[in-house]
């Protein structure tokens, strides 16, 4: 990078926001760390295609945080992956928000796959969402739900003021498929298929349902989802099924597949990633508490914290 734009906004929103500069003056951060950019370039040597012997390898050379990109001796399905992540990759400040869709009955009940309308808990949360996204005060934001009825509907209220929302549906933000499980509960898979439910405790992570889906193979959908999700700069609100919204998470923390299977949700509660400072900032706000006594999700709902890094 050769831009003393994108330089500073770097080091200035990104390098001193992380861990080595924690709780140090600004203005000597800044040097400091320019300090030791000069050093870096003493003996930094930019790959060159006129060099013959960096022409014998396989690299991506992205200039000026993405302005042009060099690729050179991109063979084979990886590294081609590599190379469409890496034109999508951005320094500039974003935001994602991700949250789970609004309750249904069905969801209330733990009941696994079905898609249908919003509870009136689910109703009173996308009020809340809305009211909630409004506060934040941005000029526009990305809002990419599921094209499922909950997914919809809790992203409706946000859809219906256009000029300041843009929707997108992605049938990769969809639950879960449980297959032969689907309309099942936890309880009544352990029960009436314990063979099925001894392979899923032994591998939470790669047991796929019968024909249906594990959560590897949830996560490998995703995959367009994230690389678009790099590549904006505007802030972006995902609505998403709780499974969906864990592996989202397990993502921007860049967790283990082990920890994945660990993370649960609060009710209505939006996270706020901040994608700038390394390591990524999450912050978590509930957006709505029931009356003390009213009944409560029964599917991915205990309250515990993100595991840390």
């Amino acid at each position: 990078c050769n831009d003393p734009k994108i330089i500073d906004h770097t080091i200035c929103n990104v390098k001193l926001q992380g861990q080595d500069y924690a709780g140090k003056d600004t203005a000597k951060a800044y040097e400091d760390f320019k300090a030791r950019t000069e050093q870096y370039e003493k003996v930094y040597e930019t790959l060159d295609l006129s060099n013959p012997n960096d022409n014998k390898y396989s690299f991506v050379k992205l200039v000026n945080a993405g302005q042009s990109m060099v690729t050179n001796r991109i063979v084979g399905a990886l590294p081609r992956k590599v190379m469409g992540f890496s034109a999508n990759l951005t320094p500039f400040a974003r935001h994602v928000y991700i949250t789970a869709h609004g309750d249904t009955a069905e969801s209330r009940a733990g009941v696994l796959g079905i898609d249908a309308r919003l509870a009136p808990e689910g109703k009173i949360f996308s009020q809340k969402l809305k009211q909630w996204a409004d506060a934040l005060g941005h000029r526009t934001m990305h809002v990419w739900c599921a094209p499922t009825q909950a997914g919809m509907r809790t992203a409706a209220p946000l859809g219906r003021d256009q000029g300041r929302y843009h929707v997108q549906l992605w049938r990769a933000l969809q639950d879960r498929d449980y297959g032969d499980f689907k309309g099942k509960t936890y309880a009544e898979i352990k029960e009436q298929h314990p063979k099925a439910w001894e392979k899923l405790k032994q591998d939470e992570y790669f047991y796929q349902w019968p024909r249906g889906e594990s959560l590897a193979q949830v996560v490998e959908r995703l995959d367009p989802v994230l690389r678009a999700m790099e590549g904006k700069t505007a802030p972006i609100l995902i609505i998403c099924s709780r499974t969906v919204c864990r592996a989202l998470l397990s993502y921007c923390r860049d967790l283990l597949p082990e920890q994945f299977i660990r993370i649960r949700l609060p009710p209505y509660t939006v996270f706020d990633i901040d994608m700038n400072p390394e390591p990524v900032k999450v912050t978590s706000h509930e957006l709505w508490a029931p009356e003390p006594g009213a009944s409560q999700p029964q599917a991915g709902s205990t309250r515990v914290t993100l595991p840390s890094e």
